[in-house]
């Protein structure tokens, strides 16, 4: 890690970065990075959203936890925008603990939200809190999958796909919920068109289908918008299931968007093969991804009409990284 070679604007551009995502702080295990981070936050007058993980493993993430607690006194209330316990969890429960994940998780974020009420004396009191999941935890209640048929999971639906496990993250969600003020709770989706490197249907050609992955304009057509206008009514569905038609739109981040060149070796065609459509040629361009940055520093954020949009939406990444020992090359920066 770089701590000390944060860009101060976004790349190629003159706007300022206001926030970032830090994922877990053991990412950064001196003192001396911690330093550098805050002397950034201050200096930009930034924030940044801190992540603790969310494992199978109770002693370790109670024992990240408590380094992510220090992390956050040492930044300061004013200089964190939020925490987020936990980050794509729906993807681990193949390989660790399908049975007990969401009880698990539940545990963990209410251990979280208890520490935060009293640390530094009461300061964290207000912080909000997230956990950042992909667009998977939802799905169409009619199978269309327009953005006005989408839902939270309930349990009903497997999920790995052709797997014996249901996870009901609506459930979990209404318990969550009670734990802290509505002003507090985030729901925050990573949405990725680069994983879906090919059409879903043959009738779609390759170059439609590039398109509209790569644009932002049109949240009608265009997937990143799309999806989270996908996101944004299965919110307003699940709010209505809470309070009834009078309740406030809940708040939403977009916790990840970006696109890698070269291929990231994450990338799978497992999709296509389902579909019967094969991987669109020059996907990982750097034009491409040079395309999808400029169409996303040029988003307003909106999802169309009559939807509220998303309050913040991050960018990955600064630089390239490592996905579960599999290099990715989402880097603005390079390495």
């Amino acid at each position: 890690m770089c701590p000390g070679r944060i860009p101060a604007v976004w790349p190629l551009t003159r706007e300022p970065v206001k926030a970032l995502r830090l994922f877990k702080p053991e990412s950064w295990q001196d003192q001396a990075a911690w330093q550098h981070l805050r002397a950034f936050l201050r200096t930009t007058d930034s924030q940044v959203l801190v992540g603790t993980p969310v494992s199978c493993d109770d002693t370790y993430d109670v024992k990240t936890w408590q380094q992510t607690a220090k992390l956050l006194a040492f930044l300061g209330r004013d200089r964190v925008m939020g925490l987020s316990v936990g980050n794509e969890i729906e993807l681990n429960p193949t390989k660790e603990c399908p049975d007990r994940l969401l009880h698990h998780f539940e545990e963990h974020w209410r251990r979280c939200a208890l520490d935060l009420s009293v640390l530094g004396g009461g300061e964290f009191a207000n912080l909000p809190m997230t956990s950042v999941m992909t667009t998977s935890i939802l799905y169409s209640e009619d199978k269309s999958w327009s953005p006005q048929s989408m839902r939270i999971m309930d349990g009903s639906v497997p999920w790995p796909p052709e797997t014996p496990w249901k996870l009901d993250f609506q459930s979990v969600f209404r318990r969550l919920v009670q734990t802290i003020s509505a002003e507090r709770f985030i729901f925050t989706f990573n949405i990725y068109p680069y994983f879906l490197p090919c059409p879903p249907a043959v009738s779609i050609s390759c170059d439609q289908w590039m398109r509209d992955s790569l644009c932002f304009d049109d949240p009608a057509r265009c997937i990143t918008p799309k999806t989270a206008a996908g996101a944004r009514y299965a919110l307003q569905s699940f709010a209505q299931q809470l309070a009834g038609d009078a309740v406030s739109p809940l708040r939403m981040w977009i916790g990840e968007v970006g696109w890698s060149s070269p291929k990231a070796n994450s990338l799978s065609d497992g999709q296509c093969r389902d579909w019967g459509t094969k991987e669109c040629s020059g996907w990982s361009n750097l034009e491409n991804l040079a395309h999808y940055y400029k169409d996303f520093m040029n988003w307003d954020l909106n999802l169309g009409t009559g939807l509220e949009p998303p309050e913040y939406a991050f960018y990955f990444t600064i630089r390239d990284s490592f996905n579960f020992h599999h290099p990715e090359h989402f880097g603005l920066c390079g390495s």
